[in-house]
């Protein structure tokens, strides 16, 4: 056996060993024999297109309800709902015309923003406001045919600020930038360029600052990185632009800035962990205090704009704590007990105490749960507002629960999430062991996880197992993992 770079020979030897033995507990209760690969399913190609939607994308927490991005399985639109969180509320579709995306950085994200009058979203076409769901959206912003993209939106009470990726001559790298679009005379402004990318700009509360955070090649957007912050005016310029955190030449990652009230927020992994900080806006020392100091990711790659690894209206603090969902409120943190859930993205906070994330587990498919915290007194009230694919689907379906492993490969600890073959009507020959799918995830920081994957579930169904690898370079488990 020949083993791939992330994992040495006799990593390997210990990965056979540990198939072998789950192989054989696994397969004890099923009925027929028959060669492991060869077993039919009812988990068949065409299932993976049925379900409520492909995917829930983006999501934004409004003050009386939320809004999110789902992509048909029909036509694979982007298209943006609301849900008030009343009781019996049901889903109503914003822009029924319109594909709500993005192509900024090529990954998107950030495709929306709610705001008190209107809801602002881009398409390929450009920048639209719309102020209920049959009123006619109103163009703010021209693609001037697709060569302007623009994502990642904030506003104050006149201007709109977002990032702006500009594809004028072919052949030529596309300039980012930061812009303010005037809600109304729609002129646009150059509020930050020279960077080679932008993320995150972020209007304070009382509208009279912008933070954002910036970087420049080679670094990727979880290298190094600084956050800048400047004087807003009401023309949509700024002024007094300083540097709040660089980790330029430190190898600080500093990203997801975020207000909280005069100070900011935001994550960084000085620490070698993804942590949340607070920090003090008044130069020069900027000073900085993490607020819940833990050996856990609280964060994950910068592939998408908005996507939160935790949210906070001042007096709640919500975090994804490596893969739990934790809330820090009067100095105490707290677990939100959600058994079923694993993954979470997307954390959002109204001034209510109410959370929402897209969430997912090893028997769930994507989903926006709502989290009641407005009770101190009382536990979590926990609501599946959306998903992706109902329970309902899934109970038939033979579905295969990963295990975590850990063994060593040269020496440094690697991870990984092992699939038995699961068939209800099947069993493998005595002695016998399956054919395994060895799968390295994208990124390369990506992370394996072990939310429900029909794919996955296609191959175990049939008698093969599945080892899914978290490699040296996975995220999750710390920058020094990830730089290896």
């Amino acid at each position: 056996m020949v083993a791939p770079k992330f994992i040495s020979q006799s990593g390997c030897k210990i990965l056979l060993r540990f198939i072998s033995s789950a192989i054989h507990t696994a397969t004890r209760t099923m009925t027929k024999e028959a060669a492991y690969g060869s077993w039919t399913s009812t988990i068949t190609p065409d299932l993976f297109a049925k379900g409520n939607c492909k995917a829930i994308c983006e999501l934004q927490a409004a003050e009386e309800g939320v809004f999110w991005v789902e992509q048909s399985a029909t036509t694979g639109k982007r298209e943006l709902y609301y849900q008030s969180a009343k009781p019996s509320a049901g889903r109503i579709r914003w822009a029924p015309e319109q594909s709500v995306q993005n192509c900024v950085h090529e990954y998107g994200g950030g495709s929306f923003l709610p705001l008190k009058d209107c809801v602002i979203y881009s398409t390929v076409e450009g920048v639209f406001s719309q102020t209920s769901p049959g009123a006619a959206p109103v163009q703010l912003a021209d693609a001037s045919e697709k060569k302007l993209r623009y994502a990642d939106f904030t506003a104050s009470d006149t201007h709109i600020y977002c990032v702006n990726e500009a594809h004028l001559q072919p052949g030529v790298d596309p300039e980012n930038r930061l812009i303010s679009i005037d809600r109304e005379t729609k002129e646009q402004k150059v509020v930050a360029s020279g960077a080679d990318f932008y993320a995150s700009p972020r209007v304070s509360p009382d509208g009279k600052r912008l933070v954002w955070m910036q970087w420049n090649h080679v670094n990727m957007p979880w290298d190094e990185t600084s956050i800048h912050m400047a004087v807003l005016h009401d023309n949509g310029t700024v002024s007094n632009e300083v540097v709040i955190k660089d980790g330029t030449g430190k190898k600080i990652n500093y990203y997801c800035p975020s207000w909280l009230e005069d100070k900011l927020l935001m994550v960084n992994d000085s620490s070698n962990f993804w942590n949340v900080y607070e920090v003090d806006i008044v130069g020069p020392a900027y000073k900085e205090k993490n607020l819940f100091p833990v050996e856990r990711e609280i964060g994950y790659p910068l592939w998408q704009f908005a996507d939160r690894p935790y949210a906070s209206n001042g007096s709640c603090l919500v975090m994804n704590v490596g893969g739990r969902l934790m809330y820090r409120r009067n100095g105490h943190v707290r677990t939100i007990p959600t058994p079923e859930y694993t993954v979470f993205s997307h954390l959002s906070i109204t001034q209510g105490n109410m959370v929402y994330a897209i969430a997912a587990g090893p028997r769930k498919a994507s989903c926006i749960l709502r989290i009641d915290l407005s009770k101190e007194d009382q536990d979590p009230i926990i609501t599946v507002v959306r998903t992706a694919r109902d329970d309902a689907d899934l109970e038939s379906l033979d579905i295969s629960e990963p295990e975590r492993i850990e063994f060593q490969s040269d020496g440094v600890p690697v991870s990984a999430w092992f699939y038995t073959p699961k068939n209800r009507n099947f069993t493998g020959p005595p002695g016998a062991l399956p054919p395994v799918l060895l799968l390295g995830h994208g990124g390369p920081t990506g992370i394996a996880t072990d939310a429900l994957d029909l794919k996955k579930q296609f191959f175990t169904s049939r008698g093969f197992a599945v080892l899914d690898v978290n490699y040296r370079g996975s995220t999750g488990f710390g920058t020094s993992f990830r730089n290896m």
